[in-house]
């Protein structure tokens, strides 16, 4: 029985209640993939150098920790990474930091569970949350799932409503010399606040009514089960 709820559990729920039955129920592990390894390193890169550690000294840590084998798919990735702590490095925000990873963990009063995360960086002007993607942030990116439980977890631990500051790099626009990354902010309001208590309690009498029925279409093109998806199928008599 689920105790905990995140950001990414609920989107993924959302989005394919069955690919989050594979997840989460089932335990399959998704597979290694470069956009999640480079969206990782991207986020430890801002991690080290908001807390004081140098540019040369974050590029060769880097780099130990990703090409542990001579192998070209782990350069090629390295290479891309680099570039993203070169554009990092040459445009930061640099807004007085307060706490980076900041975890949070809060019971929620309508149902027995706890809400959970890691918000990226926490400074005097509100959070900064940091993505890598394959094309640019529109307007409704930010208001999602992930914008509402963060803004709803400072404001049960301070009693404010954060701004939210969005740094999106572009990976496929990587090679412009000229590039620049977007900064996007995003402040809620307290009725979008106040539904996120609403959302998980339905989201948790879901799960206990095993209510995991695939979505076909969109969702299935980002999804890291998809092969696993055909050879376990959606069969409701192995949903115990």
């Amino acid at each position: 029985m689920i105790k905990t709820v995140s950001a990414t559990s609920l989107r993924m729920y959302q989005d394919c209640p069955h690919c989050w039955y594979l997840k989460y129920e089932l335990g399959l592990i998704p597979p290694i993939s470069d956009a999640l390894e480079i969206g990782k390193a991207f986020h430890k890169i801002v991690e080290l150098y908001h807390s004081g550690v140098g540019e040369e000294e974050i590029i060769l840590k880097l780099k130990k920790e990703i090409i542990t084998e001579p192998l070209d798919e782990l350069i090629d990735r390295f290479s891309i990474i680099r570039k993203l702590a070169e554009i990092y490095f040459k445009e930061p925000l640099k807004s007085q930091t307060k706490e980076t990873e900041k975890k949070f963990y809060i019971p929620l009063e309508k149902c027995s569970l706890a809400l959970i995360g890691f918000i990226d960086r926490v400074t005097e002007e509100g959070i900064i949350e940091y993505k890598t993607t394959s094309k640019d942030y529109i307007e409704n990116d930010l208001k999602s799932i992930q914008t509402d439980i963060y803004s709803f977890a400072i404001n049960k631990l301070t009693k404010e409503i954060p701004e939210i500051t969005y740094y999106v790099i572009n990976k496929n626009k990587l090679k412009d010399k000229e590039y620049k990354p977007q900064i996007l902010k995003i402040k809620r309001t307290q009725e979008d606040i106040d539904k996120i208590e609403d959302i998980c309690a339905q989201f948790h009498q879901n799960v206990l009514d095993k209510k995991f029925e695939p979505k076909q279409g969109n969702p299935c093109f980002w999804c890291p089960f998809k092969e696993q998806c055909k050879k376990y199928g959606f069969n409701k008599s192995t949903i115990q």
